[in-house]
């Protein structure tokens, strides 16, 4: 299931030994490994833009072998993109961090609520882990890429402060740790009822 995937990649699995590379992208692979192979891609659908202008005409003569091309990749199966996809994040770290910034966080809203709760503590001691002590000087690293997928989580992890400060500080990852930190701050406003609590006054 996804949740024991994501239990693996952010509890279980000891990164040390390829810590200094962009490791997130296998996390990214096996989460996309749970997808069914088999399934189309277009199931169900079926191009029929030629039929929107007369049949002698130039643009349906294109629209045609549009259709056409269209519906040979409604008939592909998820197993014919992911598997080059796979292939394709071990050659493009960039990739693999656009991926996983995307991935994560829908994964995240797939899981329910006691499984969010269970994964929180281990994904706050994963970004501290002595596995990321080779990133710091790399572009894009493996704590930039946890951190901005944390951001994007709808509801997001609570990240302790000390430990987003760490990783700020450590792996210039100071946009994505300051962004949860005021989101946080921000949650922390809004009272159980919706409204907005009067600021706390701070006295000199």
């Amino acid at each position: 299931s996804l949740f024991h995937r994501l239990t693996h990649i952010i509890q279980k699995q000891e990164w040390d030994a390829i810590g200094d590379s962009y490791w997130l992208k296998h996390a990214v692979e096996l989460i996309l490994c749970i997808a069914n192979s088999n399934t189309k891609i277009g199931e169900g659908c079926k191009s029929t833009n030629k039929d929107l202008f007369p049949s002698e005409s130039q643009a349906a003569t294109i629209l045609e072998q549009n259709d056409i091309f269209l519906n040979e990749l409604y008939e592909s199966t998820m197993g014919n993109l992911l598997h080059p996809l796979c292939e394709l994040l071990h050659h493009s770290n960039a990739l693999a961090h656009s991926m996983w910034i995307e991935l994560f966080p829908y994964s995240w809203s797939s899981l329910t609520s006691d499984e969010q709760q269970a994964l929180t503590k281990p994904l706050g001691m994963l970004i501290a882990r002595d596995c990321n002590k080779f990133q710091d000087l790399r572009r894009p690293n493996v704590v930039q890429g946890l951190l901005e997928a944390v951001h994007r989580c709808r509801p997001p992890p609570a990240i302790s402060a000390p430990v987003l400060r760490f990783a700020g500080r450590t792996f210039n990852a100071w946009h994505s740790a300051l962004s949860i930190l005021e989101d946080q701050i921000t949650s922390l406003q809004y009272s159980s009822d919706g409204r907005r609590d009067d600021p706390v006054e701070v006295i000199d």
